[in-house]
């Protein structure tokens, strides 16, 4: 074996750490060498993590998910699973039938969060992350145990009313610092029905059950949350910003607030914006990444003004005081600000809906104003059609009075 031979096989064998998987090349494997048989290749895009086996005398790849959506630990975690499955005499790429009668609603989530990724490739990591907390606080404690092909649409029906009535609702503490509340609802049931749906969606797919129960199950939808500010409720915004920046306080986060008032954008894609994304003279956010991918938004001139005065001093628009990252922990600022200028429970999502319901009633389209906001799909625009008939009353209004005068003479 030559030193070349022996050198990329060291390379080809590491222990597989985020840092690793990170650093990989297309077109490279590294396998694990403190689990015998875990892998990772990357051919063109992201890495997947794999499993290497011998089964009957016969070797076998089996792929365990994707890196991203899926970390190196529960990567790991679920080799380890697979190789217990092994050892019994089962064989992860054609379990006997007897083996998925006996999966469980837990097991078939497990394995949607699991192998999800790789059927719907470009859905956020972050909506995973919502998916995974509907079925850890809801679906599981109710529904966990029951085998998933038994479920039937009465188990449906009985966890949408728990769910409702707040049989799963908690309040605790996940850390040092960290505390989760957890509600019930109208809201809460349709969104834990809509993951249970799409846990067994993937179940048929990937032959484990063969029919949905939820398919023909509809929750009642929870009231949309929030509201939009009214003409007193933006005089009173803009008086506390302007208070709190002339006292040298929350720089980056006043601008980034004004730059969420003033664009309708999502927080994330505002508080992540970096300068290579800005585009001034066009009058453009050219997003890399957004909750629906990558997008180009169109911004006003006092939008574009207020960038023009923001120092160009970071990767990022609203750099973070410490490191290199972007700025974190506007949540606690807004609800700082919102106190002071007595915005009642206004979240800072609502500053989107509210851009929004400017744009209506100054004239613009529902279609016009979902391109602006970078709905994907028009129904998510519905919310603000009422707006819409206002501008339109008002010419009806102006039409008809002299009609009306008219009529009423004598």
């Amino acid at each position: 074996m030559t030193a070349e031979t022996r050198a990329r096989q060291e390379r080809q064998r590491q222990k597989i750490t985020k840092r690793v998987v990170d650093a990989m090349a297309s077109g490279t494997t590294i396998w694990d060498t403190d689990l015998t048989g875990f892998g990772v290749r990357r051919q063109v895009r992201d890495p997947s993590f794999i499993l290497k086996y011998s089964f009957n005398g016969k070797q076998r790849f089996h792929t365990i998910g994707q890196h991203g959506p899926l970390t190196v630990d529960q990567a790991r975690t679920e080799a380890k699973r697979l190789i217990g499955l092994i050892a019994s005499g089962v064989d992860p790429k054609a379990a006997p039938a007897e083996k998925i009668e006996a999966i469980t609603v837990k097991m078939l989530c497990e394995r949607y969060l699991l192998e999800g990724p790789s059927f719907k490739p470009d859905k956020r990591a972050s909506s995973w992350n919502t998916d995974q907390s509907n079925i850890t606080r809801h679906i599981i404690p109710l529904l966990g145990e029951h085998v998933a092909r038994e479920v039937r649409e009465s188990h449906i029906i009985r966890f949408i009313a728990a769910v409702t009535r707040g049989e799963t609702k908690a309040d605790e503490k996940t850390g040092y610092r960290g505390r989760a509340i957890v509600d019930g609802g109208k809201g809460t049931a349709a969104r834990s029905l809509a993951v249970l749906s799409a846990a067994y969606t993937y179940g048929i797919r990937a032959g484990l059950v063969s029919e949905n129960p939820t398919k023909t199950v509809k929750a009642a939808k929870g009231e949309a949350p929030g509201r939009f500010l009214s003409p007193d409720e933006w005089t009173r915004l803009g008086q506390t910003l302007s208070n709190l920046e002339k006292a040298g306080r929350y720089k980056p986060f006043l601008d980034a607030i004004r730059l969420l008032a003033l664009t309708g954008c999502r927080r994330s894609e505002i508080t992540n914006l970096k300068w290579e994304e800005v585009d001034l003279q066009q009058g453009v956010l050219n997003l890399k990444t957004s909750k629906v991918g990558a997008r180009s938004v169109p911004v006003s001139d006092q939008a574009i003004a207020l960038l023009g005065e923001i120092p160009r001093s970071n990767l990022f628009v609203f750099p973070s005081s410490r490191g290199t990252g972007p700025i974190i922990g506007i949540q606690k600022v807004w609800g700082e600000i919102r106190d002071i200028a007595e915005l009642g429970q206004i979240r800072l999502h609502d500053l989107r809906h509210s851009f929004a319901s400017q744009a209506v009633n100054a004239g613009a389209s529902l279609y016009m104003t979902g391109a602006l906001l970078g709905h994907r799909q028009s129904k998510t625009t519905q919310r603000y059609a009422h707006l819409q008939a206002d501008p339109l009353r008002a010419v009806a209004t102006e039409a008809a009075r002299g009609i009306d005068l008219a009529l009423k003479s004598e």
